[in-house]
């Protein structure tokens, strides 16, 4: 594998690591959405989610 392949590698393994860290906040923060709308009073802590 020359340099360039490894770099392309490298960062493709970033991407789809970051992609996966990406998809479980928007879960995390679409339960805390969901928890918030329940109870109302408790979206100091979401801003810019509802």
């Amino acid at each position: 594998m020359d340099l360039v392949q490894q770099v392309k590698y490298i960062l493709a393994m970033k991407l789809r690591y970051w992609h996966a860290e990406l998809l479980k906040r928007m879960r995390a923060t679409q339960t805390l959405a969901q928890l918030s709308i329940q109870k109302p009073g408790n979206t100091a802590f979401l801003p810019g989610v509802i």
